[in-house]
């Protein structure tokens, strides 16, 4: 529309900061999240035309956030300290108090099929292994943690999560190529979404329709503030300065485990699989038959919209609802 309506936010109230469009601007943005107060995630819309309302889905909220740095596959979250704790998996979807904690990675390019957002579950699941033997390999389609994460029967992860949950999850396109970890944020990208092949062993990529994953190395990267120095600092010099200035470090090593799993196989050895080492921060990798923590992540269908919250952690986390229809 032009521009000359007028809306009102879900509680019937015109507001100057929504009226006349249907997303705000930076400035208004960020005097609205730096206030602390929730968001209007619905417009009501007046025109010659009659009356319509829009709910804003959460890739309208979040991609509009001025704070998101700009990667090459989408608008992320990155540095110490974010504002992107939702709440997710929850028992009982009308109380919040009963969700995981979960983060928005960020909005994720998919030119096809909508924009996505890709979410991290906040407590990583404790003493995984990759596969049960180094013989087993590094690829991680057909691994036995990426089995488990997908396992939709008594057992499995994804069977674990909720109605309302498993509802929301779009199927996922992950990023597998092997890498080595001693390249920055960019060459890990590239590498990761590479189909190659080292040792006679070939790493295809991406691998389609999977509903959970963990994170790909190159987003641990680029979580980092981008300061100049840490997007351009190779994964295994990515020292605890930079691991400081990194949202995603304390969530992958929350569990207390020495590493943090990445599902990025390394293409030094068909053994090992990169990872975060809780201690230093940097990029490491080591055997498949290693038990250590591990972060699910999964992406949320486009049509996802956020009720509440303004994305600090806590109560005021974002709340999220989906409608089939």
């Amino acid at each position: 529309y032009n521009g000359t309506e007028t809306a009102t936010d879900d509680y019937g109230t015109t507001s100057d900061w929504v009226r006349g469009r249907e997303v705000f601007t930076t400035s208004e943005w960020n005097s609205i999240q730096a206030s602390g107060n929730e968001l209007s995630f619905k417009v009501k819309v007046e025109s010659n035309e009659g009356i319509w309302v829009r709910e804003l889905t959460a890739v309208d909220i979040i991609s509009k956030i001025s704070s998101l740095e700009t990667t090459p596959y989408g608008k992320v979250y990155s540095g110490a300290s974010v504002n992107n704790y939702v709440k997710f998996n929850c028992t009982d979807p009308s109380d919040s108090t009963t969700c995981e904690d979960w983060r928005i990675l960020g909005v994720y390019t998919d030119a096809v099929n909508g924009d996505k957002l890709k979410i991290v579950r906040q407590t990583p699941i404790a003493s995984q292994n990759y596969n049960n033997s180094t013989d087993d390999g590094n690829v991680w389609g057909g691994s036995r943690l990426e089995q488990y994460l997908n396992q939709d029967t008594d057992g499995g992860y994804y069977y674990s999560l909720n109605t309302d949950a498993k509802a929301m999850i779009a199927d996922g396109s992950w990023d597998v190529g092997a890498c080595t970890n001693n390249i920055a944020a960019a060459a890990a990208y590239t590498c990761a979404t590479t189909t190659n092949t080292y040792s006679s062993v070939t790493y295809t990529t991406p691998l389609a329709n999977k509903k959970v994953g963990l994170i790909a190395t190159y987003e641990y990267l680029y979580a980092a503030e981008n300061d100049g120095t840490c997007w351009t600092t190779a994964g295994n010099s990515f020292s605890t300065t930079c691991a400081a200035k990194d949202w995603l470090f304390s969530t992958l090593t929350s569990s207390g485990s020495s590493h943090a799993w990445t599902l990025s196989p390394t293409s030094n050895y068909t053994t090992d699989v990169l990872d975060v080492i809780r201690y230093g921060g940097y990029v490491g990798h080591n055997g498949v038959n290693y038990t250590y923590g591990a972060s699910p992540v999964v992406y949320l269908k486009s049509g996802v919209t956020i009720t509440g919250g303004n994305g600090q952690s806590g109560n005021n986390a974002y709340t999220l609802s989906y409608n089939e229809s």
